[in-house]
């Protein structure tokens, strides 16, 4: 079970958990008292691993995670090192213009790092060999570049966003799990005020947002016969079955059974994705990232405190 520890000693076999998701009744409380409440645990978070390392650096994205966790820390340490990537074709995801803008407004030293596709194919070879697992997504083979390089620079940390989107329910994704909450205790005016604005500005050619893409998605993948149910995708847990060696009969291949403690639906997906499908696969990645290049990653979201106080809204 991710999270979880084994002990051994000459007496003994024992396991534990790390933690556990608590949350607790803010009902008496403002939005605006969570969110300083927030903001506080995360200054401490930072302000903590800043204390642990000598010379750091700070990834930088055009989101909202990376830049918060590096604005708070140039608090401290005054012009902090941001790292971005670029990379040597162009991308329709170009986000330079957004990250110089940020950039600029913290300050500090800004040094953006190549990336070519030889890079990437080369590192997938060297991560198999050394790691016990697969890489989870060219992220992690990038962190891994970004990692050396910044360790060739004398840095001896790098800090990370992880984490932001299941503290502060980030991702597009995550709609449709508040759609099903809304649904669920009959809040459709609001459900069909809200998805005009899901619409509007989370709309592509590639990923339309319609209100027939959001049924579907109820029918597939909620249980409004139990609340908070989640069913698990099988879209996407079947996709990479065709990378499997012929060998493996796929039928023969367990569907895992998703665990739901909540009564809501968003909680829930933000659940699973911390201690299930997102998070710990990313952490392994880069933690053999880590033993590998000598920088550590710090992830001042993924305390145990900010994280806990992210979910209480929920």
């Amino acid at each position: 079970m991710p999270g979880e520890y084994l002990k051994i000693t000459s007496g003994s076999i024992i396991t534990g958990s790390f933690t556990d998701l608590e949350l607790a009744d803010l009902s008496g409380q403002s939005e605006e008292e969570i969110g300083k409440e927030f903001l506080h645990r995360l200054k401490l978070s930072v302000a903590e691993r800043l204390a642990l390392v000598k010379r750091p650096a700070f990834t930088l994205s055009s989101g909202m995670d990376s830049s918060t966790v590096a604005c708070l820390a140039a608090r401290t340490v005054g012009s902090p090192t941001l790292i971005t990537t670029i990379y040597d074709a162009p991308t329709p995801y170009d986000e330079s213009a957004e990250i110089s803008h940020t950039a600029k407004a913290i300050g500090g030293e800004w040094l953006q790092i190549k990336i070519s596709v030889g890079d990437v194919l080369s590192m997938i070879d060297r991560f198999a060999i050394g790691s016990d697992e697969p890489c989870p997504t060219v992220t992690q083979m990038v962190h891994r570049i970004v990692a050396q390089r910044v360790a060739d620079l004398g840095h001896d940390a790098l800090f990370s966003g992880l984490g932001g989107d299941e503290a502060t329910c980030g991702e597009i994704e995550e709609y449709l799990y508040y759609f099903a909450d809304l649904r669920s205790q009959g809040m459709e005016d609001r459900l069909v005020k809200d998805m005009v604005g899901w619409t509007k500005y989370h709309e592509t050619p590639e990923y339309p947002k319609t209100p027939s893409v959001l049924e579907n998605f109820f029918a597939n993948e909620i249980d409004f016969n139990f609340p908070g149910r989640v069913l698990l995708n099988q879209h996407r847990y079947d996709s990479n079955f065709d990378v499997l060696s012929q060998n493996i009969i796929r039928s023969q291949i367990p569907r895992p059974q998703l665990t739901n403690p909540f009564t809501s639906y968003l909680v829930n997906k933000l659940y699973q994705d911390l201690f299930f499908e997102t998070i710990p696969p990313v952490l392994r990645a880069e933690m053999h990232n880590t033993r590998t290049t000598g920088v550590a990653t710090l992830y001042p979201f993924l305390d145990q405190n900010v994280i806990f106080t992210g979910f209480q809204p929920h």
